[in-house]
């Protein structure tokens, strides 16, 4: 994940000069999407290099992309002494969305699953039977789904709530007429 992670870093900016950032968004949202799905659609026994690396490196490249391209377009629409508490709230709303989701994946898995595998858990490892099993893997599954289906509200709200000036295309000076300066300057203050 720290290498992801880093490749991620060095990949945004030029990411950012060539592509609209509306379409990077929707790709970080189909990449939020892949991840629990390939561990929701996955074979048992699970396999590291077939099935759970490839939903670390959508999840990494996913929270990456995504957390980078918000800080950027976000600071863009503010005036430079507000850029850091934007920032800073950016970092916040990150934390509160780990924070709500994941007990309600908890909440999720155990409701599907019968059992709160955290409290309900046998003390050693070998003392689940076959029917635990099947039901622990039941609800790790619908944890999984659920988190594909707020991934994929999350790019519904994308392609339907944000909308990002073209002027905001990093790097490219965009030839503009008075008008569409004027109308991109009224949108961006409408912000």
């Amino acid at each position: 994940m720290a290498i992801a992670g880093l490749v991620c870093c060095i990949l945004v900016e030029p990411l950012l000069h060539a592509v609209h950032l509306k379409l990077l968004l929707i790709i970080t949202a189909l990449l939020w999407i892949a991840g629990p799905v390939i561990l929701a659609a996955s074979p048992l026994p699970l396999d590291y290099w077939a099935n759970a690396f490839p939903s670390v490196l959508c999840a990494t490249a996913g929270i990456n992309l995504t957390f980078t391209i918000s800080i950027v377009y976000l600071t863009a629409v503010q005036p430079p002494e507000s850029q850091g508490l934007c920032g800073a709230m950016c970092s916040i709303f990150l934390g509160l969305a780990f924070a709500f989701s994941l007990p309600i994946g908890q909440i999720v898995m155990t409701k599907v699953s019968g059992r709160n595998w955290m409290i309900d858990a046998p003390k050693e490892r070998d003392a689940y039977d076959e029917d635990d099993r099947s039901s622990m893997i039941v609800g790790y599954r619908a944890a999984f789904i659920y988190a594909a289906v707020s991934a994929g509200l999350g790019l519904v709200l994308c392609l339907c709530g944000v909308s990002i000036p073209q002027a905001l295309r990093v790097g490219k000076e965009v030839e503009k007429s008075d008008d569409d300066r004027r109308s991109n300057e009224a949108e961006m203050q409408s912000l």
